[in-house]
């Protein structure tokens, strides 16, 4: 161990020697500003919250607010001569998407339960109505009304593989006669939904989404269909119908940079369109493990998603490329039976891309015998084991369109009580303080931001936005839950989801995860930024398109367990003049499931174990650096 050990990752000694005392300046400093910056993990203690007081002024579908009046900024003479200034008046807004829903007379705690009518399950006591038939082999077997009284009609009727060098394309599993089993309150799994392929649909409602997941359950490989690998995608196509103009967002998931596989490919490029159905948006999905938690960081493979017209038919398409999911799909059990292709491959001509016969729904409503009325499996929740399979989902939000700005705005403190999904663009003022509630386990769900859009940064250095704990007292008004926990709160404090945003001037506490960035692409930036008592501090995922310059500027870690979390390939995350004060001698500063490179440039490292672990490698030039056990 070697207390104030300065140097460099370079071997240029000699050169670096000459910037000891500067960076032994540029430690004290650090180091105090952490010390003033990191108070000790108990929270200072809160007073009453106004959300326990008494009922709140305002109610709407994604809030409840309270107004509060702030003391008088008048001298004290002038308050005595009675020319004190009209106190100020506060918010304190309790937020989660989908939080309450309309009754007809006034706004009420929204239920994302299933209840059973003749034929279908219905859900009415959200901001959308969902009706699902008991079979899905139906036209519009899935019925969606949103709260703005736009109707969405769909069934989901088969799964394709598409070969993007060729434009070739084939139908592997089409919808059959398959019976829906409540597995939750809120959850319908329909096993065996395809002919052709093992696969199960499951829908699932929430506050704030509503999702169709296709499940593969046998090992799945395009070769076996005589397709290549390396440019096959999986698709999953749902048909519309008569359903209306959505707006849309088209945004890359992958662009082939390439020029000489740009011109042999028909569709080189994956786009995804953000769809909004008024106040019901269908965001990217995910492709995943069955056996992963969804919320994790763990890298997922990006469901791109567009709208396509094929003989007169709408078809929403979901394509997910075969080779980020060929481990998973591989390691999944043997098909039961070796089952014949459905229809003939189809190679059309470049840029004519063209699929064999979409197949039609053929069942009756009543047609799933397993599932009926009497039924007593209906009211009761089915048992049914863990199975290995991958998940390729859509998700739905509620709750806003994709024009409609969120402001967080700075004379309100924000309490951030379950899942926070904006589809439109979003601005952070400067004095805006964002609480989260405290949540152990998913799925009981964690309280986080989650940005399907644009991010505006209004911030200052000396007004910046805030993001900590329900419980911390220090800051903003009191919305405390009960005791501090030390396990932390946001998980994650802000979502970004694809894109290139540049975040300033933010300070994030006592966060189980302070900040995802899923997906971005390009150069990203992240300056003049505090994050304190966090277990993760930045964490980057996903399939992005192309690569991704991470850079992180003048921004403090003080007391932050991981950093620095990467798990994805082709990026580079760069720290220029920052410190990072780990908690602890079992710490780590970057960690990696993916091979790839945190410089750290002119930067204070203290009280960590370890720069690198996992697939991380850590370089740079003129660092200082103290206590650290495992160089």
């Amino acid at each position: 161990m070697n207390a104030n050990l300065f140097g460099e990752f370079s071997s240029r000694a000699n050169r670096g020697a000459a910037f000891i005392p500067v960076l032994s300046a540029l430690f004290l400093a650090s180091s105090l500003a952490a010390q003033d910056a990191a108070p000790n993990n108990a929270a200072p203690a809160t007073a009453v919250s106004v959300t326990q007081e008494r009922p709140p002024d305002e109610i709407g579908p994604n809030s409840r607010t309270w107004f509060v009046k702030s003391p008088s900024s008048a001298p004290a003479d002038a308050q005595a001569d009675g020319a004190a200034e009209k106190p100020a008046r506060s918010r304190v807004e309790e937020i989660a998407t989908g939080m309450n829903f309309w009754t007809g007379q006034k706004w009420a705690p929204s239920d994302p339960s299933f209840e059973v009518a003749a034929d279908s399950f219905v859900a009415t006591r959200l901001q959308y109505l969902a009706t699902i038939n008991f079979n899905l082999n139906t036209v519009s077997a899935v019925t969606i009304v949103t709260r703005d009284g736009v109707t969405i009609r769909s069934t989901p009727v088969a799964i394709a593989l598409f070969d993007s060098t060729s434009g070739a394309s084939i139908i592997i599993g089409s919808i059959t006669n398959c019976s829906g089993v409540l597995v939750s309150s809120n959850k319908i799994l329909f096993e065996n939904a395809f002919h052709g392929i093992s696969a199960d649909l499951i829908y699932t409602i929430d506050r704030a989404t509503f999702e169709q997941d296709a499940v593969i359950r046998a090992r799945l490989d395009p070769a076996d269909y005589g397709f290549p690998r390396e440019s096959s995608r999986l698709q999953v196509l749902t048909e519309l119908y008569d359903a209306p103009i959505p707006e849309r967002i088209r945004r890359p998931i992958y662009v082939e940079e390439r020029e000489e596989v740009r011109n042999a490919k028909v569709s080189p490029d994956l786009i995804d369109e953000v769809l909004g159905f008024g106040e019901f948006v269908l965001a990217a999905g995910r492709a995943f493990s069955s056996e992963t938690d969804p919320h994790s960081t763990a890298a997922t493979a990006p469901v791109a998603k567009e709208i396509r017209n094929f003989d007169q038919r709408t078809i929403l398409v979901e394509s997910v490329d075969y080779v980020h999911l060929q481990e998973q799909l591989q390691a999944l059990p043997e098909p039961v039976k070796k089952e014949a292709r459905l229809w003939k491959k189809i190679s059309p001509k470049k840029g004519n891309v063209a699929y064999a016969a979409i197949p039609r729904p053929s069942g009756k409503k009543d047609q799933a015998k397993v599932v009926t009325p009497k039924t007593g499996a209906l009211m009761a929740y089915a048992k049914t084991e863990k199975r290995k399979g991958v998940t390729i989902d859509y998700i739905a939000v509620p709750g806003s369109t994709v024009s409609s700005t969120m402001f967080f705005s700075g004379d309100c403190t924000f309490s951030i009580v379950g899942a926070v999904i904006c589809n439109g663009p979003v601005v952070l003022e400067g004095g805006a303080v964002l609480k989260f509630k405290h949540y152990s386990t998913y799925p009981t769900g964690y309280a986080y931001i989650k940005i399907n859009n644009t991010l505006t940064c209004k911030s200052t250095s000396y007004r910046p936005t805030i993001f900590t704990a329900a419980d911390d007292g220090s800051v903003g008004q009191s919305v405390s839950t009960g005791t501090f926990q030390s396990d932390g709160y946001a998980n994650p404090a802000l979502w970004l989801y694809y894109g290139s945003p540049s975040l300033s001037n933010l300070r994030f506490s006592y966060c189980q995860e302070a900040v995802r960035f899923e997906g971005s692409s390009g150069t990203t930036t992240f300056s003049h930024a505090q994050l304190v008592n966090c277990i993760r501090g930045i964490v980057v995922t996903g399939c992005g398109c192309g690569s991704l310059m991470f850079l992180v500027n003048n921004s403090l870690f003080a007391k932050v367990s991981y950093p620095i979390t990467v798990n994805r390939a082709t990026s580079v995350q760069k720290f220029v003049n920052c410190t990072i004060d780990c908690p602890s001698t079992s710490s780590c500063v970057a960690t990696s499931t993916s091979s790839t490179t945190c410089y750290f440039y002119n930067s204070i490292l203290v009280n960590g174990y370890v720069l690198g672990a996992g697939s991380a490698t850590v370089a740079g030039d003129y660092n200082g650096f103290s206590f650290f056990y495992n160089q």
